[in-house]
């Protein structure tokens, strides 16, 4: 948690209102030291990942699960947080020749629904 100091307009003071870490920044946290637990917390139980397919949490936690016994697997590394509100969380890295796009919705704080777009560096330039 973080305490962030906000001052409304006409009003003079302001108020203190404790915000929780984000979500992409416990998500970095989480790849920063693989651990399948704190992965798997960070996600509503509803969850749904579209890619090719709709994956559920049980599908999805499996596949990076097994990515992540990889050393050097850490999609977020290199991650740019292009926007993130209490509703949806958008991030975009570079991985092998392409441009990765994850938007995911929120609830209750945690992933709730996400997709990911990837296209290829190519189309960019």
């Amino acid at each position: 948690y973080c305490f962030v100091h906000f001052k409304p307009l006409g009003l003079s003071g302001g108020i203190y209102r404790r915000i929780e870490m984000s979500l992409f920044k416990k998500s970095v946290t989480v790849f920063d030291n693989y651990n399948a637990d704190a992965f798997r917390s960070l996600h509503h139980k509803d969850f749904i990942f579209y890619r090719d397919e709709e994956t559920n949490l049980d599908q999805h936690c499996k596949v990076m699960n097994e990515l992540c016994k990889a050393p050097d697997f850490h999609p977020l590394k290199n991650a740019e947080l292009i926007h993130e509100n209490e509703y949806t969380l958008e991030m975009r890295w570079e991985d092998d020749g392409e441009i990765v796009t994850n938007l995911s919705l929120k609830k209750d704080g945690l992933y709730w629904k996400a997709m990911v777009s990837r296209t290829p560096i190519k189309n960019y330039r």
